[in-house]
């Protein structure tokens, strides 16, 4: 995060991949989460899954 000079919230999971497995992210998935903090859009599971379409959709309806 600091290399890339990103600011935003990031979520690293831990070893055991527990953040992966209580959101069935296996092997990846696309979320965004709202300023509410629940999940504003959930993906399919990748990377067939992903619907770069519909991310950004999802992204300009949360953002003004």
């Amino acid at each position: 995060m600091a290399t890339l000079k990103l600011e935003m919230e990031t979520l690293v999971d831990d070893m055991q991949d527990t953040a992966a497995h209580a959101f069935n992210a296996m092997p990846d998935r696309l979320f965004v989460i709202g300023a509410d903090g629940r999940i504003a859009y959930r993906g399919e599971r990748g990377p067939r899954g992903f619907d770069v379409k519909d991310l950004a959709a999802a992204l300009a309806r949360l953002l003004p």
